[in-house]
């Protein structure tokens, strides 16, 4: 049951990393590419926690 939930959420950030990558213009990404290199780690730290969970609830 916890580990579904898990899965869900991860999904869930990883549509919303998508989603805000694509609605920025193409030059502020070239300007600021800390931001997208931010949600990168933030998608990997979210995906990187719920395999945790996933092994320890096997």
């Amino acid at each position: 049951m916890m580990w579904r939930k898990s899965i869900a959420t991860w999904r869930h950030m990883a549509i919303l990393v998508i989603k805000s990558r694509f609605n920025e213009p193409t030059d502020s990404s070239n300007k600021n590419p800390i931001k997208n290199q931010s949600s990168l780690s933030l998608l990997f730290l979210s995906f990187s926690c719920s395999l945790w969970l996933l092994s320890a609830f096997k």
